[in-house]
């Protein structure tokens, strides 16, 4: 849509807002007018126009200042939880972090989640070693966490381990040895207690 157009359907919209007594009226500083090649900002999205081999095609990403502001509340709940014990950082954080990953869904999130990832990883990194000074500085790597290598599932029942519905009581971690080495792994209880012949747990139940 090219300026003079634009500028006429927001004079319409203005004009018919006011109009109709609905009591609503374009804010002058918030609306302008501009290319979608420039991109603009969305209630927390950035909606952008990028030029692709064989065309173009307009991209929906969550916007720098949201991903900010996401960062800075990161930071701020776990300052907050300074001292606090795990399972409550888990009840803390899984409902912010399950709403965000929610509202930026629909969006090109890839690589701002990722981006968010290592940013929460960092924060919780610097969380576990004030709560536990005298361990190694490698000691909360997630290298040396079975989980991370499961990707957060657990690997009985390929189930998430930390989630809403599974509070940290019903995990449980056993120790496994392979080529003379010792592996912690975190899986929940109720698989660690499964005996065999008894069928895996369905979540829908």
């Amino acid at each position: 849509m090219r300026r003079e157009p634009a500028g006429l359907f927001r004079k319409h919209v203005a004009d018919g807002w006011s109009g109709k007594g609905r009591g609503l009226s374009l804010n002058q500083d918030k609306t302008r007018i501009g290319r979608v090649d420039a991109g603009f900002d969305f209630l927390a999205f950035a909606i952008r126009r990028y030029y692709v081999r064989g065309g173009t095609k307009v991209l929906t990403k969550p916007s720098r200042n949201a991903l900010v502001k996401i960062r800075r509340r990161n930071t701020q709940e776990l300052r907050t939880l300074r001292g606090a014990d795990p399972a409550e950082v888990i009840r803390t954080l899984n409902p912010i972090i399950k709403g965000r990953a929610n509202y930026y869904r629909p969006g090109a999130s890839k690589k701002s989640y990722q981006g968010l990832d290592d940013h929460l990883w960092q924060q919780l990194y610097k969380w576990a070693r004030r709560r536990h000074p005298a361990n190694p500085r490698n000691w909360p790597n997630p290298g040396n966490a079975t989980c991370a290598s499961n990707k957060g599932l657990c690997p009985l029942c390929k189930e998430p381990l930390l989630y809403v519905d599974h509070p940290p009581d019903s995990l449980k971690a056993i120790v496994e040895q392979h080529n003379n080495r010792t592996t912690r792994r975190l899986v929940h209880v109720r698989c660690a207690n499964r005996q065999p012949g008894d069928q895996a747990h369905d979540p829908n139940q």
